[in-house]
C-alpha cells in the first residue's frame, strides 16, 4: 500500500538520507556534496530547516522529496541568485516562497504514478501553509517533466558543480488555469481552492520570455511544426536526418513531447558522467562534441544543425561518456527517452525507422573506421575434425 508522510523523527529523515544516497551514489555513480560515504547517506545544510516527504510502499521508501519555506531558510548564493529569488521578494513576502529539491523515486517507479502522487500531497501542504511561488531547477533532459508537473521555466541557464546544466523553475501554485492546461496532476486538488490567482500577471509582466517557454508547447500542431521548419537551415520542409522516417503528422506529435532549449555560447550541455537517457538535436548553432569511445581515445567532432548526440545513452541510463559544449548560442530539440517511448505506442512502424538511425548513428561511432580485422580460422573444417 502506497503512503505519503512527513519526516517527523530522527529515524525517518535519516532512513530518506539513506535512499537518497542508493539513488544519486550507487544507482547513477554522482558524488554530489554532502554525501557521506562513510555512513551512506546523502545530507546537506538545507534538510537542517526543510519540511522531508517521502512515500512509502509496503513499508519501503519509493519517493520522497524536500521543501524549504523562504521566510526560515536562506538559499545558497548561487541557486539566490540564479532564481532570481529578490526579484520575487520586491512584490511578495518571503513566506509566500519556497524551494524544492531532492525530488527522487525509486527505479521501478519512475515509470509509474508514484512521483505524481507524492507531488500532489506536497502540493495540498504547501496551499495550505500559503505558499503562492516553489522554486526549483533541472537539467534540460527534465525539463518536459517538470513542466508537465506545472513548473515554467523564467530565467537564464546556469551550471551547478553537482548537477551541471541548470534551467530555473518556478510553479505558481494559484495559477489553476496552468495547471489545467498542462494536464498537471496537481489539478485535481487545485481546483478546489477557490482563492483568486494573484501571480500570473505579475510573473508574466516580470518574466515575459516565460510565456514564449509556455507557448512552444501550447501552440497547435500545425504552428508547432511552423516552429520546426523556421529552425531548419534554409527552411527546408525536411525533417532532420534522425526523424526521416517521420511523416509531417507524426513528427508533429513527437515534437510535442520533447522540449525546445536554448544554450549560450561556453556552456557545457552535457558533461561526461552526466546520467540523461536523451537524444539532442542541434536547431541551430554549433557545438563540440568530446567522446572517449575507442579505446580510451578521446575524440573531438563539431556538430552542426541537423546534428544530434546523446544517443550513447538514449537507451540506458549509464553516464555520459561525452562532453558537448555550445561553441555559439544553439537552440536544441530535446528528446528524452520516455517521450520517444511513448511515440513507439501510437506510431511503432516510425519509430522502428527512428530506432535504426539511431542505431547507425551508434554502430558509426563505436566502430573505427581505421581498424582493420583478420577473419578468424579457428572454425576451418580441420580444426572441427580435430575437436571432434
Amino acid at each position: 500500500m502506497a503512503q505519503v508522510l512527513l519526516a517527523t523523527t530522527p529515524e525517518a529523515r535519516q532512513q530518506i538520507y539513506q535512499f537518497r544516497y542508493r539513488v544519486y551514489v550507487e544507482e547513477m555513480n554522482k558524488n554530489p556534496r554532502g554525501a557521506n560515504h562513510a555512513e551512506r547517506i546523502l545530507k546537506d545544510e538545507l534538510d537542517d530547516t526543510a519540511t522531508l516527504l517521502y512515500l512509502t510502499i509496503d513499508g519501503d521508501i519509493a519517493a520522497t522529496l524536500r521543501r524549504n519555506r523562504l521566510s526560515e531558510t536562506p538559499l545558497p548564493n548561487l541557486i539566490h541568485r540564479a532564481l532570481e529569488i529578490e526579484r520575487f521578494m520586491v512584490a511578495f513576502p518571503k513566506d509566500v516562497l519556497s524551494f524544492s529539491s531532492r525530488f527522487m523515486v525509486a527505479p521501478k517507479y519512475r515509470n509509474s504514478s508514484i512521483a505524481g502522487a507524492i507531488v500532489v500531497e506536497a502540493y495540498k501542504l504547501a496551499r495550505e501553509q500559503g505558499i503562492l511561488f516553489d522554486f526549483s531547477h533541472a537539467s534540460p533532459w527534465l525539463v518536459p517533466f517538470y513542466e508537465n508537473l506545472g513548473f515554467r521555466r523564467y530565467g537564464d541557464n546556469f551550471l551547478d558543480v553537482d548537477a551541471g546544466l541548470q534551467i530555473p523553475l518556478v510553479l505558481l501554485l494559484d495559477d489553476i488555469a496552468h495547471l489545467q492546461a498542462v494536464h498537471s496532476p496537481m489539478y485535481r486538488s487545485a481546483r478546489r481552492v477557490t482563492t483568486p490567482t494573484v501571480t500570473r500577471d505579475w510573473f508574466l509582466e516580470a518574466f515575459p520570455k516565460a510565456a514564449d517557454f509556455f507557448n512552444t508547447y501550447q501552440h497547435s500542431p500545425e504552428e508547432v511544426w511552423e516552429f520546426w521548419l523556421h529552425k531548419q537551415q534554409n527552411h527546408s520542409d525536411q525533417p532532420v536526418s534522425i526523424f526521416q522516417s517521420l511523416d509531417r503528422e507524426q513528427l508533429k506529435k513527437l515534437l510535442r513531447q520533447g522540449l525546445f532549449h536554448s544554450v549560450k555560447a561556453g556552456e557545457n550541455i552535457v558533461r561526461i558522467g552526466d546520467i540523461h537517457s536523451s537524444v539532442f538535436v542541434v536547431l541551430s548553432g554549433i557545438v563540440q562534441r568530446q567522446s572517449t569511445i575507442h579505446s580510451n581515445t578521446t575524440t573531438t567532432s563539431v556538430l552542426n544543425p541537423h546534428h544530434f548526440f546523446g544517443e550513447v545513452t538514449l537507451f540506458a541510463s549509464l553516464p555520459s561518456p561525452e562532453q558537448v559544449t555550445a561553441v555559439t548560442d544553439v537552440e536544441l530539440f530535446v528528446l528524452p527517452k520516455q517521450a520517444a517511448m511513448r511515440a513507439i505506442k501510437t506510431m511503432p512502424d516510425a519509430m522502428c525507422q527512428f530506432f535504426l538511425q539511431v542505431s547507425q548513428s551508434l554502430c558509426e561511432r563505436y566502430v573505427a573506421k581505421d581498424v582493420t580485422y583478420e577473419r578468424s580460422t579457428d572454425l576451418s573444417s580441420s580444426n572441427i575434425n580435430q575437436a571432434a
